[in-house]
């Protein structure tokens, strides 16, 4: 097939999964108003586009792989996390999936067909080669990644050690080149560190043995009244733990698992909190899933403020449904709350908001400075806000904390 078929062939494609998403989900809310017959109205549609490219594409169309595609395309609007499986690739599938980041670091988001990097967990064979948060991952092996899945991007990258992948990216309009080796890697970047006299506390990620990471850490912080809890690019992490690690700054009940009728799971702790001092959460987009429920369980219990851009938005159980087909869905089926029983599906709003997007090219390295010797306005903004009290909203919770 040549370029020009193939790009032919990309966009009849693309016409084809917005119908399709828009059929089913927009059948869903007409449902009530426009009667029972609605969802044929719009399976008509997705009926009559795919039946279009099938006849006018210059060369015979495989219609099992036009639908394929499509399934994949209605993962987009149906949950940012979504994934279909189709039936001859499940059985790998799984057999790596388990895997997840933890060989290539690298926590990846599709956002309009285009494939971006959401995290960079520390010391990963990602961070090693250079890979940025928000790069845009556009070749995997000369590979495009417009046009492959994401299940058989996420399947590459939880490849065997010792797989050498070059990857093409661009990062601010720029194309750079590079290549990683998988490896499995020690998850690790918790610490503390001094700015100004106040303690931050880094959590790149959240995993089992986090909580007990941060206890040791905190306790050596018994003489401090300010905390402040970065938790930027923390896009990777177990639920259960961050319920766990919200457990050493505020007690009783700090959230459910909830479904659509009922909570599924409750999470409390009756222990004494660790820490009663004043809590500051920085937080941006890739604050995401178990460190949006810790950041959440901080703020309505133990009076945090939260510092930086609006979260992710999306602290979900990841269920597996198997199709007739004998593919596999993987979507949300209920999400986690904080105290106040609400599903975190929305972002969390900063109660100071900073963003370090309105930068300048120079002021991002782009004239050969060092990124990583810049200035971090999300900090120091948040180092400003400690010399204000804090507001009555965050005060509250805190007092009755430390009561």
């Amino acid at each position: 097939m040549n370029r020009s078929r193939f790009l032919f062939f990309l966009l009849s494609t693309a016409l084809v999964l917005p119908l399709l998403a828009g059929s089913l989900f927009g059948a869903a809310a007409d449902e009530d108003e426009a009667g029972a017959d609605s969802l044929y109205k719009y399976l008509a549609v997705f009926t009559d586009t795919l039946g279009l490219v099938n006849r006018a594409y210059v060369e015979e169309t495989d219609v099992d792989a036009l639908m394929a595609a499509a399934l994949d395309g209605v993962t987009d609007a149906l949950d940012p996390m979504a994934v279909y499986v189709p039936p001859d690739a499940v059985e790998s599938y799984l057999a790596v999936r388990s895997v997840g980041p933890s060989h290539s670091g690298l926590v990846l988001l599709r956002d309009h067909g285009m494939v971006y990097v959401l995290s960079v967990l520390p010391d990963s064979p990602a961070e090693e080669a250079g890979v940025e948060r928000g790069d845009l991952i556009a070749e995997i092996e000369d590979s495009s990644t417009r046009s492959l899945p994401m299940w058989q991007i996420q399947q590459i990258l939880a490849g065997p050690p010792g797989t050498k992948l070059n990857l093409h990216l661009v990062r601010f309009a720029e194309t750079i080149d590079t290549s990683l080796t998988l490896r499995p890697f020690e998850l690790s970047g918790t610490e503390v560190d001094e700015h100004d006299g106040v303690p931050v506390l880094t959590i790149p990620a959240i995993g089992a043995e986090t909580a007990g990471v941060v206890r040791g850490l905190v306790s050596g912080l018994a003489d401090r009244s300010e905390l402040i809890i970065d938790l930027r690019g923390a896009a990777d992490g177990d639920v259960a733990a961050a319920y766990e690690l919200a457990g050493l700054f505020a007690e009783g009940d700090l959230g459910t698992l909830a479904g659509r009728d009922e909570a599924i799971e409750t999470f409390r702790t009756d222990r004494e909190p660790l820490w009663h001092g004043r809590l500051l959460v920085l937080t941006d987009r890739a604050t995401l899933g178990a460190a949006e429920v810790l950041a959440t369980v901080l703020r309505q219990k133990a009076g945090a403020e939260l510092v930086g851009s609006r979260t992710f938005g999306h602290a979900g159980r990841e269920s597996m449904v198997e199709l007739g087909t004998g593919a596999v869905l993987l979507i949300s089926d209920a999400f986690y709350t904080g105290p106040d029983l609400v599903p975190i599906d929305e972002p969390l709003e900063p109660d100071v908001r900073v963003s370090d997007r309105s930068r300048t090219f120079s002021e991002l390295g782009h004239d050969g400075e060092d990124p990583a010797e810049l200035p971090d306005v999300v900090l120091d903004e948040a180092l400003e806000h400690l010399k204000e009290p804090p507001t009555e909203a965050a005060a509250e919770p805190a007092e009755k904390a430390a009561a």
